[in-house]
């Protein structure tokens, strides 16, 4: 796997950042890091580790991906929640935007308080995270969630 970090700016105001290197990388897969919304509703939970966005503004992953996903947390015995929104998005948004092919995949810390000077994550989901990004890069890891292209 040829992995790129990106840090880009602009999320907040449509991603611009995010379609610049879109452009300049066009990636055969694509995690977007952001933060989430701790939720009630959705027993989004501080404590229970990463989550993936199933669907919102900017990302729809479908059934087949989803469930390789939730598959590959689990064999590993990775905790991973799920959210959906019908509202705000990530950086995720620019890659299909950009015709791309790629599964796209927005991988997001739960915190509380979000955009506030008092936002809050669990360590514990911190950690979650990281082992889930290292075992998503691991050498053959990532095969069956990698291969799904992404029909825009």
């Amino acid at each position: 796997i040829n992995v790129v970090l990106g840090a880009t700016s602009c999320e907040e105001i449509g991603g611009f950042g995010a379609a610049v290197l879109a452009r300049a990388v066009q990636p055969d897969a694509v995690i977007c890091l952001d933060a989430t919304y701790e939720d009630e509703l959705q027993n989004v939970r501080l404590g229970h580790g990463p989550v993936l966005t199933l669907s919102d503004a900017s990302v729809i992953v479908g059934p087949a991906l989803r469930d390789r996903f939730q598959a590959f947390c689990r064999a590993r015995s990775l905790p991973l929640q799920t959210e959906v929104y019908n509202y705000s998005g990530t950086d995720a948004r620019a890659f299909p935007h950009q015709g791309l092919p790629a599964p796209v995949y927005a991988l997001l810390l739960p915190t509380r308080g979000n955009h506030t000077p008092t936002e809050t994550a669990h360590v514990a989901d911190l950690h979650a995270w990281l082992d889930l990004l290292h075992a998503l890069l691991a050498p053959g890891a990532g095969h069956g969630l990698w291969d799904v292209g992404f029909a825009p």
